[in-house]
């Protein structure tokens, strides 16, 4: 399958939030219809980009999930994975689910500062969607999203310079006494 770039530029797909405490923005993306057809890094597999502009503005806070999944003739739901980063970071949406599934919803999400998971200076935030353990069907999809699967970036601004230079300026003041 051929890549898919999605761009998610300030004011196009980024919704912002605004509590007491900082600005939150959320995107969302669409991965409905996409598959995986093999191991991670078969040419078959479908992956897509979302660039979140150059340089990357803001920190990942959370990404969640809310997927539908369906399996093909012998796969198993927990054989579907998201790969983020070149397959550094892992996400098992069905992980234990050791049977096939038609339309099965799948929700969670997970704190990507726990394992430093940061976008790259380029912006760009891959994903690849692959089969781990088994590929039950050879040169076929395995799993899909169904309609309404999505995946949620959930970012807090980076600081402005003004706000680091005032943290400098607490620092030093705070070192005189």
């Amino acid at each position: 399958m051929k890549p898919i770039t999605i761009a998610a530029l300030a004011g196009l797909t980024i919704s912002g939030i605004t509590t007491q405490s900082h600005a939150q923005s959320n995107i969302t993306l669409d991965v409905s219809g996409l598959a995986s057809w093999g191991f991670q890094g078969d040419p078959a597999n479908d992956t897509i980009s979302a660039f979140l502009g150059s340089p990357a503005p803001q920190y990942m806070s959370w990404i969640s999930w809310d997927l539908n999944i369906s399996t093909v003739g012998n796969s198993w739901a927990e054989e579907m994975t998201i790969g983020l980063l070149g397959g550094s970071f892992l996400i098992y949406p069905a992980l234990g689910d050791s049977f096939s599934v038609t339309n099965q919803n799948y929700q969670g999400g997970i704190d990507p500062t726990e394992i430093n998971l940061g976008i790259g200076t380029d912006g760009i935030l891959d994903f690849e969607f692959f089969e781990t353990n088994w590929d039950d069907n050879t040169d076929a999809i395995d799993s899909f999203f169904e309609a309404g699967s999505t995946i949620t970036l959930h970012f807090l601004p980076a600081p402005g310079p003004l706000a680091l230079l005032g943290l400098g300026g607490l620092a030093i003041t705070r070192r005189k006494r």
